[in-house]
């Protein structure tokens, strides 16, 4: 499966979370919006999917990223799988 990339970027009036659907949310401050995109990356992770958030500054430069490894998801009686 392909990895859900979340980018921050910046926009007029403020930041956005790019995400993998090419959706955005939209948002007036950077930590915010790095914030929410680590929240969706988690999420992803659990689920079983590996994510990747990408930090970029004003200029568009990318500043980071952080990878989010594809965690097995539990059963439904709630047990990890072996």
């Amino acid at each position: 499966m392909a990895d859900a990339v979340y980018s921050v970027i910046p926009v007029q009036g403020g930041w956005a979370v790019e995400q993998p659907s090419g959706d955005y949310l939209m948002f007036l401050s950077g930590g915010l919006a790095e914030a929410k995109a680590h929240e969706l990356a988690g999420l992803d992770s659990r689920a079983g999917i590996k994510a990747r958030v990408l930090i970029h500054d004003r200029d568009r430069t990318l500043l980071g990223q952080r990878e989010y490894p594809a965690r097995q998801p539990p059963d439904i009686d709630g047990e990890r799988r072996a």
